[in-house]
């Protein structure tokens, strides 16, 4: 894993919310057997939407771009885990 993101998005109840997150492609093969159980359930995502880890809360969201409030910023994965965020 190389970098991670932030982004500010608005939600759906209109308030705003700043996210440090990385792209699930990106996460240690581990993460992803532990999280993920299977399901027959298939969710269809709206478009310019996708799934990613968020760093804070430690758990997948869905990220929609289209709400985004600025510009998303890469950050060095270094800084994020000086900072405590962690798998």
């Amino acid at each position: 894993m190389k970098n991670a993101f932030k982004a500010t998005f608005k939600k759906k109840d209109g308030s705003l919310r700043t996210m440090i997150f990385c792209n699930v492609e990106q996460l240690p093969i581990q993460i992803i057997d532990e999280r993920i159980k299977g399901s027959s359930v298939t969710r269809k995502l709206v478009e310019g939407s996708r799934v990613v880890y968020d760093l804070e809360v430690r758990d997948f969201r869905v990220f929609n771009e289209k709400t985004v409030i600025g510009q998303v910023e890469e950050i060095l994965l270094d800084d994020v885990f000086k900072d405590g965020y962690v798998f």
